[in-house]
């Protein structure tokens, strides 16, 4: 097939639109609390959060040399992307 890739500027693609859409964001994010009453009135409160649970990685956005052999390929990913962060905290309310 007909391998033509659209950067923005360059009007080469056979799209009607020449763009290039990189890969999607996932992430996962989780949290659970549970609260124990100690006595009337009192009582203490845990709760854990979990941010990217899967730890997907976020891929960079594809070359668009239209020159390089890796025109259209995805050879990296992100840098700033969040790892797995996993947090808790307890609270006592009264």
């Amino acid at each position: 097939g007909i391998r033509d890739i659209g950067v923005t500027g360059v009007q080469t693609c056979a799209l009607p639109i020449c763009t290039m859409r990189g890969p999607h964001y996932r992430g996962l994010d989780m949290s659970a609390s549970k609260e124990f009453n100690l006595t009337e009135g009192i009582a203490l409160r845990f709760r854990t959060e979990a941010f990217n649970i899967t730890n997907t990685p976020t891929f960079a956005n594809p070359s668009g040399d239209i020159n390089s052999g890796s025109a259209g390929l995805i050879t990296s990913t992100l840098s700033n992307a969040n790892p797995r962060q996993i947090q808790g905290s307890l609270k006592f309310l009264f």
